[in-house]
């Protein structure tokens, strides 16, 4: 095969061997594009998908594509019934020697430009690769596969525009001043309302002396802007006047704009980053347009590009757009902060909360776990030390008693700036502020005004725009437009105002609405001889609106504020007292919406008011807040009965979608130390948080009522803490603290016992058994399930009798009593049936997939896992689908279970079940090890190794070292074999645990039989077999050892070799290898 160079910038097109390549479809070129970008095989779902919008059919229509293109490409590209792979060593692509060249990918600041060690060679051929657009005129009728070019194009757009900033800046700076002009005119070309470009050019051209064409190029700037709208902002005008005053720059002077930063870190600062590479998330994307601003917009970007400006806030009442404005900012000026932007929302964040508390989960998961020993405020200031970023701080106003953080922000943080909305001013010597106003409307309207030139101010056009929301067929007409332009001036162009204005125009004429406005907003002040003097807040509008209503719907509408995220219609109707109709009104009048589902939602701004109006009540307030906290009680109790049941998914979904409610309604129960609320919740909303697999929120959930009621020392004998420790214990070891689980449990066993409450002792005992067997303690698992399961029947609860039977059987088989395990697993299937608990079926179906995969039935094996994936599917549980999974992986080819394991391990990271993620990792290397890709291995039982340590989990460690220490045994690497098995011998006696021990040591006997050293093999192996505290797996490894020895050997040697050492030398035995790295053989065993 010859070169292959495939070229997508510009028009794109395939070369082999100097010669274009012409395909017969479009598709086969487009193919072979995406194909070029992805790092890994791609499955033909995937492709069918992308190119034809449908999975099943593009597969189809795929196998006739591939030919032709596997015709071209030869080897280059491979497909198996799955998978379409291209070998991209083999192909030369423009975009990725583009990647290769450009970087770095982030526009550097000046005094990085001049530093000498920059590849400007590099860059110039990176900028010379760019011919146009992204696979330019290249359509194929599929819309992903044109949602995905339009990406990627705006991606490689962001990349050659930072790369023709770097490079022109770079040698305009080394006065390189004819490559910058061409660079620079390259950047202006492809960016063309990017100031900087131009005014980079304006000082190039006064470099070169020619004045008149620096001042040319300003005109150019200037007419550019002028086809959008916009004017140069201070900074390019203020360039435009030196020049014109024949005020030549010096050569050392920056091009303007250019924003200036402290110093660039230091190696150290770089390394320190770069132990947590992170790209924030990307800024809120709006679904409706963006209307006007242009303006304030500009304003700010200017204003932020000051190097004395490190905090703006942008301040105004609610409803004047402070967020859509903050985003619109932030993506112009994304280009100037090196680290991008963070947008953090703190509209959800509690009044009191310490704002670095809400910050620091935007941090990367794995460095807040690495550092969790520090406080928020100190993982957060470290995180952002050295990082050049633009923090965006959204709703901020009811944490204006925070402020002062962010001081201690910007000073710890020197490259960082931040852009604040509030409807209040921090009040901090350092704060920069813009005051919003509203959107421009005409001030005058004269006879010769229509609608298209009203059109031009941005209040009519949103106006308009959310009135043909309600109305798709609403115009500006001759009859409706002077009160069109009477409604944006009562308004003062104040969007939320606006949109609640044109919520009415499918009930009223636009002349009804401006008097009504009118007739409320007489305060307003204007120059506009026909408005009022005083200004309009939101209040006053949300106050206009609420007046209209009668005291029954004030009323009632208040009791909305209590409800978080929504309501469905029974709550509504139960806590508010109002009636469908009323609702149905208050929705019609735009205080409520509903969504797709049925729901009543309540904007921010609007429940902030109502919230108000209720506490000027405080006993109706108090009267609702225990009303809603009663229902919510009620309700979930209702539908925890469902949690499972034969509904278990929609019932799931259900408090999902209420589960602020829900939070609310325990809350108010904490608060109030009200135990019937409290009992009546507690099980069922544990139920939800282990079914949702949320346990570190439900962990929280619980440990906060139990903190609160600590406080009162006379309920901690009450039955209803004792419920609540319980189940904060379940989380607690679920998140991998067995310890501190079974102290818990332990100490709830004796609380119920000293009750009489039989129901929750069988809870404690039940649970206690699962933290023995997790530990290898299957005898006292056995009797704490056998305990649990007497007393589950005491109670007569059926399904508890099930849940138990499940756990001893899974007991059981760990103890290799398969059949009576299977037996165990069929009784309480048929109650799981019974009842309808598709969960528990599932995981029964990968109980029983163990058992007949531990009896050689592998058929049967792989029918049941299948069938636990079915279940998993389902509920949408992926706790359950990891497990499924686990058991369908070890069915498959080892290239197969790999990728299997890849996703069990995804999954159980996702939900922080961090034991599960390592044992995963273990299961996953020991797939490469049959592949004989032992590196993979490696890093793969690192990695467990790495979680196995942070979470202290000594047998973790044990296995996974002894585990290595047995790959490097089949890599026939004894020296790394001896080390990490001496490594597995150490842990044993750190933990004194003499079984551990001797299983590290049958792995030593399986170094000397790879060895063909027989004699300490065989010592060994007659040595585990016989000493009595060997268990299983252990007595296992050391009968294969003496099987395969008297395949080898002669019976006169194997009578030689085979004495044993006496059980008591077993510290000894140990205590040589380890200094030594072998030992003495028994007097009988030595050739």
């Amino acid at each position: 095969m010859g070169s292959l160079q495939l070229f997508m910038f510009g028009i794109p097109r395939f070369v082999r061997d100097g010669e274009v390549c012409h395909f017969p479809r479009k598709k086969s070129l487009a193919l072979l594009c995406y194909l070029s970008l992805q790092s890994r095989p791609v499955s033909r779902d995937e492709l069918g998908m992308l190119l034809w919008n449908d999975g099943q059919k593009g597969r189809a229509n795929l196998r006739r594509v591939l030919p032709s293109l596997r015709s071209t490409l030869g080897s280059v590209l491979q497909t198996t019934r799955d998978i379409v792979t291209l070998g991209r060593e083999a192909l030369w692509v423009d975009v990725l020697e583009f990647d290769h060249l450009a970087q770095p990918n982030s526009r550097l600041l000046p005094a990085q430009l001049e530093a000498p060690n920059l590849r400007l060679t590099d860059w110039q051929q990176a900028a010379d690769l760019y011919k146009g657009e992204f696979l330019k005129d290249l359509r194929v009728g599929s819309e992903r596969f044109a949602h995905w070019r339009d990406e990627q194009e705006r991606q490689w757009a962001v990349r050659i525009a930072t790369l023709l900033h770097n490079l022109s800046h770079a040698l305009f700076l080394r006065d390189d001043l004819d490559a910058a002009e061409r660079y620079a005119l390259q950047w202006a070309s492809l960016e063309e309302t990017e100031e900087q470009a131009h005014r980079l050019l304006m000082q190039i051209y006064l470099r070169k002396g020619n004045r008149s064409k620096a001042l040319e190029q300003y005109e150019t700037c200037k007419k550019i802007l002028g086809t959008y709208d916009l004017v140069p902002t201070n900074e390019t005008q203020r360039l435009y006047e030196k020049i014109a005053r024949q005020v030549r720059l010096s050569p050392g002077v920056r091009p303007p704009g250019q924003k200036r930063t402290p110093a660039p870190r230091s190696s150290a600062d770089r390394k320190r980053r770069s132990l947590a590479t992170w790209n924030p998330p990307p800024l809120p994307n709006f679904l409706t347009p963006f209307v006007g601003r242009e303006d304030d917009i500009h304003e700010a970007v200017d204003c932020l590009r000051k190097p004395d400006c490190r905090l703006l806030t942008v301040h105004a009442p609610g409803g004047m757009g402070k967020t859509r404005l903050a985003v619109q900012v932030a993506e112009q000026c994304r280009q100037d902060f090196s680290d991008g932007v963070l947008f953090v929302d703190l509209s959800a964040v509690p009044e009191n909360t310490n704002l670095f508390s809400a910050l620091y989960l935007y941090l990367p998961e794995e460095y807040r776990e690495h550092h969790g020993g520090k406080s928020p405020e100190e993982i957060f200031l470290a995180f952002m030390a050295s990082r050049c970023l633009l923090l965006v701080l959204d709703n901020f106003e009811h944490l204006t008693s925070q402020a002062w953080q962010v001081t201690s922000l910007l000073q710890a943080c020197p490259q960082v700036k931040c852009l604040v909305t509030s409807r209040e001013r921090l009040n901090l010597s350092e704060e920069w502020v813009l005051s919003l106003e509203g959107l421009p409307y005409p001030q005058e309207l004269s006879s010769s005004d229509n609608g298209l030139l009203l059109s031009r101010y941005s209040a009519v056009q949103l106006f308009v725009q959310r009135a043909r929301q309600n109305a798709p067929h609403f115009a500006v007409t001759d009859d409706n437009r002077d009160a069109i332009v009477r409604i944006c001036q009562i308004a003062e162009g104040m969007p939320l105002a606006l949109e609640m204005a044109a919520a009415w125009v499918e009930q009223l004429p636009c002349e009804v609405i401006a008097s009504k406005l009118e007739d409320q907003l007489d305060f307003l002040e204007s120059t506009y001889r026909n408005i009022p003097g005083r200004h309009r807040s939101i209040r006053a509008s949300c106050q206009h609106s609420w007046e209209l209503l009668t005291p029954e719907e004030q009323r009632g509408l208040s009791k909305f504020s209590v409800f978080h995220r929504g309501c469905d219609y029974k709550a509504a109707t139960t806590v508010t007292g109002l009636r469908l109709a009323e609702i149905a009104d208050l929705v019609n009048k735009s205080w409520l919406r509903t969504n797709a589902r049925g729901r009543y939602l309540v904007h921010a701004f609007i429940h902030q008011f109502l919230w108000e109006q209720l506490q000027k009540q405080p006993v109706l307030a108090q009267e609702t807040l225990r009303e809603h906290a009663y229902y919510y009680a009620e309700d979930l109790k209702r539908i925890g009965q469902e949690f499972v049941g034969h509904s278990q998914k929609a019932a799931l979904d259900y408090a999902s979608e209420d589960l602020e409610n829900l939070v609310s309604a325990w809350e108010w129960a904490v608060q109030h130390q009200n135990l019937d609320i409290l009992d009546a919740m507690c099980q069922p909303l544990f139920d939800f948080y282990r079914l949702r697999n949320l346990f570190v929120a439900g962990k929280e959930r619980f440990s906060t009522a139990l903190r609160a009621l600590e406080k009162q020392g006379a309920l901690h004998e009450h039955p209803v803490y004792n419920r609540l420790q319980n189940r904060f214990a379940w989380f607690v070891y679920v998140t991998d603290d067995f310890t501190q689980a079974s102290a818990l449990w332990q100490d709830g066993l004796r609380r119920a016992e000293a009750l009489g409450d039989t129901l929750e002792a069988a809870f404690c005992n039940h649970h206690l058994g699962l933290v023995s067997q997790h530990q290898g303690k299957l005898a006292q698992a056995q009797v704490h399930l056998v305990q649990a399961m007497q007393q589950y029947k005491q109670a007569g609860t059926a399904y508890h009798v099930a849940l138990n039977q499940k756990q001893l059987g899974y007991v059981t088989f760990k103890q290799k009593d398969y059949p009576r395990a299977e037996a165990l697993f069929r009784q309480c299937m048929q109650t799981f049936e019974t009842v309808g608990d598709q969960y528990n079926i599932g995981v029964v179906y990968t109980y029983l997939s163990d058992c007949a995969y531990a009896q050689e039935r592998n058929s049967e094996a792989l029918f049941y896992a299948r069938k636990a994936i079915e279940f998993a599917t389902h509920t949408g549980n992926q706790r359950l689908h990891a497990f499924a999974l686990n058991r369908l992986a070890r069915s498959l080819p080892s290239e197969e279970a790999v990728r299997v394991y890849t996703t069990i391990t995804m999954i159980f990271e996702s939900l922080e079940d961090w034991a599960r993620t390592a044992i995963s990792y273990c299961n996953m290397a020991a797939e490469f090890i049959n592949l004989e890709q032992y590196a993979e291995a490696e890093e793969s039982y690192q990695a467990a190794l790495s979680i196995f340590r942070e979470r202290r989990d000594k047998r973790g460690c044990f296995f996974t070292t002894f585990d290595i220490g047995r790959m490097y045994i089949k890599a026939r690497n004894a020296k790394k074999a001896h080390q990490y098995l001496q490594d597995a011998l150490l842990q044993a006696l750190d933990m004194g645990e003499v079984p551990l021990g001797l299983y590290a040591l049958s792995g030593v006997g399986e170094i000397c039989a790879a060895l063909d050293d027989w004699p300490h093999a065989l010592a060994l192996a007659v040595f585990i077999l016989e000493h009595p505290e060997t268990q299983d797996d252990a007595r296992a490894n050391a009968e294969a050892i003496v099987a395969q020895g008297a395949r080898k050997l002669s019976e006169a040697e194997m009578a030689l070799y085979v004495h044993p050492y006496p059980p008591t030398h077993y510290h000894r035995l140990i205590e040589e290898y380890l200094e030594t790295g072998t030992f003495t053989l028994p007097q009988a065993a030595k050739p």
